[in-house]
């Protein structure tokens, strides 16, 4: 009997730690590899498992399929753990794959895949797997479960992932293509373009994620699930319409009347979401791939600190602070301190208090503020700055002995 319950006690030990043994590979995206991102290579490689690395573009060119190579600085990888080929295949591309016969397109695709795996070999990095990101339409699935069985051979073996969608979940092709492959990757994260600043605006479904990854367990294949680092910036115009959105670079909306938000994925809710995911029975699951690896120059994504955190299924911390100074024969100097773990979403704002007169004061950095009651005081509302950094956002000169306080900055729900 004893011997019984030893037995039970280490099978249920061993569950237990399979369940949070989980790989954690990261995808580098970027096309532009400075040294900044070999540092975050370098520190990342430390908690993670290995990197997923936007390798090149398949595209379909008027009648032909062309492949743009992406730059990419092999050296920064050398022994930084499993590294993965990954080719993004654009929508336009459908109209090949329907196709019967795509032993061409195949065989194109598989010699810049080879020519890909033998310049990171030459650099001293080995290729553990390819991985095709493609995002066609549900009813496109089948032609790419056929490619996909096409491709395989030519690949010399090497293990062959693709990503897929949460609206191919319902797909009766989906089980075919997921057999094709030898795993897949369910991303849960997106991010559709708001009618207006009064919509909804996440980038992680934390609402429907976890029924999404049940169904996922339920093709009984080996998947992993992407979620994401990163954020956006959205520009409405002056009737609140949806006029754009930044990510990492692109156009700045600086017109008059354009009024700009930040939207972040929420660290917190994705590792809820990961804590709940530990307790649904899998043994199809692998882990997770993180989309996509923060750069310090990256203004739209997770500080590297919180990155690191929610690896490990914690949840990060923010903290802001009001810091001032005041030079001799000078006003008094606000900055605002990220010296939390997190960038914030949303506007965040905190109290000036003064006593005597109304003293003189500007308000800086696209900040503004409102009066408080009683007139002894303002409120300053604004953007953040992201963790690290701080950022002036007034001044005051009190006449006398007045002096100014401040109160608590406050964010989220907290306001």
């Amino acid at each position: 009997m004893k011997y019984t319950r030893l037995c039970i006690i280490m099978l249920l030990v061993s569950v237990c730690a399979i369940s949070h043994a989980y790989e954690n590979e990261i995808y580098i995206w970027q096309r532009d590899w400075r040294p900044e991102l070999s540092a975050s290579v370098e520190r990342i490689a430390q908690t993670g498992n290995g990197f997923k690395v936007l390798t090149g573009d398949l595209r379909a060119e008027n009648e032909r399929i062309g492949f743009s190579k992406a730059p990419v600085t092999w050296e920064y990888l050398v022994h930084k753990g499993k590294v993965t080929v990954d080719v993004r295949m654009r929508t336009g591309l459908a109209r090949f794959f329907a196709r019967e016969d795509t032993s061409a397109i195949a065989a194109y695709l598989a010699r810049n895949v080879d020519a890909v795996i033998e310049e990171a070999k030459a650099a001293g990095v080995d290729i553990a797997g390819v991985e095709l990101d493609y995002d066609c339409p549900s009813g496109k699935i089948k032609d790419f479960a056929r490619f996909i069985r096409t491709i395989r051979p030519h690949l010399k073996g090497r293990p062959l992932s693709v990503t897929a969608l949460p609206s191919w979940l319902d797909s009766p092709d989906c089980q075919d293509l997921f057999n094709a492959a030898d795993q897949y990757v369910l991303q849960l994260h997106s991010f559709e373009p708001p009618k207006n600043g009064d919509s909804r605006h996440y980038i992680f479904p934390d609402d429907k994620a976890l029924g999404y990854f049940k169904r996922a367990v339920s093709f009984r294949r080996p998947f992993y699930v992407s979620l994401p680092t990163y954020g956006y910036e959205v520009a409405y115009g002056k009737d609140d319409e949806f006029v754009g959105l930044r990510a990492e670079s692109g156009v700045q909306y600086y017109g008059e009347g354009i009024k700009r938000s930040m939207v972040f994925s929420d660290p917190a809710a994705i590792v809820k979401f990961l804590d709940a995911v530990s307790r649904v029975p899998s043994e199809h699951f692998a882990g997770v791939c993180w989309f996509r690896l923060p750069v310090a120059s990256d203004r739209f994504n997770w500080d590297m600190a919180a990155f690191e955190r929610v690896m490990k299924r914690e949840t990060p911390q923010g903290h802001l602070r009001v810091e001032t100074a005041r030079k001799p024969g000078g006003p008094q100097e606000l900055f605002l301190v990220n010296d939390g773990e997190l960038n914030f979403s949303d506007d965040v704002n905190f109290d000036i208090i003064w006593k005597g007169d109304r003293p003189l004061y500007d308000v800086l950095s696209g900040f503004d503020h409102t009066d408080l009651p009683g007139g002894n005081g303002v409120r300053v509302t604004g953007r953040a700055p992201r963790v690290g950094h701080r950022k002036m956002i007034g001044w005051f000169r009190t006449a006398g002995d007045g002096a100014i306080s401040n109160s608590e900055v406050r964010y989220h729900e907290e306001q």
